[in-house]
């Protein structure tokens, strides 16, 4: 990939570190599914969740039965609405709520655990405020 078509970091190289050690030491075991957007999540505030640190930021999420999730979930979030106040653009937080999260089965024979979309949205609908939605779109502003 040339540098033109390089995609903006925007994790400290902390963050990074800190993301890195969580999903080694985690034993690698995360994942998702296809990603397939269903419906667009557009968040109106982005400036106002942009600053916080990733892992502080990703224990709000706590109990999808999963760190690593709520680590991947919290770096998504963050990672759009820095980029949407670096960029002055619209902050799409659709992967978030799109994407069926995996992990390997805790017992031998078992399926994959997974947490869907639904699953995702139930989870973390308490940090958000629906200011506008139909089928195919949501906007969200983040309670902080």
């Amino acid at each position: 990939m040339t540098e033109k078509n390089k995609e903006k970091d925007y994790m400290t190289d902390v963050e990074r570190r800190d993301i890195s050690n969580v999903l080694y030491y985690g034993g690698n075991d995360y994942g998702w599914d296809k990603y397939e957007e269903k419906r667009h999540f557009v968040l109106t505030n982005p400036e106002d969740i942009k600053d916080f640190p990733v892992i502080p930021f990703a224990a709000n999420f706590r109990n999808t039965g999963h760190y690593e999730w709520e680590v991947l979930i919290a770096m998504w979030l963050l990672e759009a609405a820095r980029k949407s106040v670096a960029e002055g653009t619209e902050c799409d937080v659709s992967k978030v709520f799109n994407i069926t999260l995996l992990a390997r089965p805790k017992h031998q024979g078992e399926d994959f655990r997974r947490l869907t979309p639904e699953m995702i949205w139930n989870h973390l609908k308490r940090f958000f405020v629906v200011v506008e939605e139909n089928d195919s779109f949501c906007k969200i502003t983040a309670r902080v």
